[in-house]
């Protein structure tokens, strides 16, 4: 009897002995796999490249903005302003790229409208981006173009561009001058932003010379300019 007790002592000891190295066995196994290069370097593999690209610095709104105005300037070809259709898909690549960024940013909608060569169908993004920044001097001044093109009231923002000193009191004295030497009911064609934005700011807040004809040429090329 005692020596059955002690051979199930001896072998209660055997198998927790086996229990104990099993399981460091599997701990050491296990530690190994964690640490294992080859096993890192086949996860890093398996991964795809998005992931992998995931923390690489990507352009934001701004950023895409200035890109497309370089862009836009490259590709203009005066004195028309014209942009070739190679040109124009280079455009739209980098508006469909900035909607991809954030398609609820000013940058994005106001990008959008210039693109359009401000067209009527764009007119709600030029909205959005006034209302995302109202005080901004591109929006103000594409606002007074889209009214003066559309025979709308453009007297709101008129008095912004007077009222934000975009111009300088010469620029204005200047038109000033233009439009007095105009003969009556004539017609003054301006060509660029300082002949004609303050020119219509003389005829909106100050009634100078309302009876001539302000043709601002930039933008003849839309069809809605009549």
């Amino acid at each position: 009897m005692q020596m059955k007790k002690s051979i199930a002592c001896l072998l209660v000891i055997g198998l927790t002995h086996v229990t104990a190295l099993s399981q460091e066995n599997r701990n050491m196994n296990n530690y190994e796999n964690s640490v294992n290069p080859e096993t890192e370097e086949k996860s890093a593999e398996e991964q795809p490249p998005e992931q992998q690209q995931s923390e690489a610095a990507k352009p934001n709104a701004n950023e895409l903005q200035n890109f497309y105005n370089e862009r836009r300037a490259a590709n203009t070809s005066y004195p028309d302003k014209s942009i070739d259709t190679r040109g124009q898909q280079e455009l739209d690549a980098i508006v469909n790229e900035m909607e991809e960024t954030n398609a609820q940013s000013f940058e994005y909608h106001i990008t959008t409208y210039i693109n359009s060569n401000r067209s009527s169908d764009k007119f709600p993004n030029l909205l959005q981006a006034y209302s995302l920044n109202p005080n901004n001097r591109q929006v103000i001044l594409e606002m007074a173009s889209y009214y003066e093109m559309t025979g709308s009231s453009k007297k709101q923002m008129c008095q912004k561009i007077r009222n934000n000193g975009y111009y300088d009191s010469k620029v204005y004295t200047y038109a000033s001058h233009v439009l007095a030497g105009v003969s009556q009911n004539g017609i003054l064609l301006t060509h660029g932003d300082e002949d004609s934005y303050p020119a219509w700011v003389n005829q909106e807040l100050s009634s100078q010379r309302t009876d001539v004809l302000i043709i601002y040429t930039d933008l003849l090329k839309n069809d809605e300019y009549a």
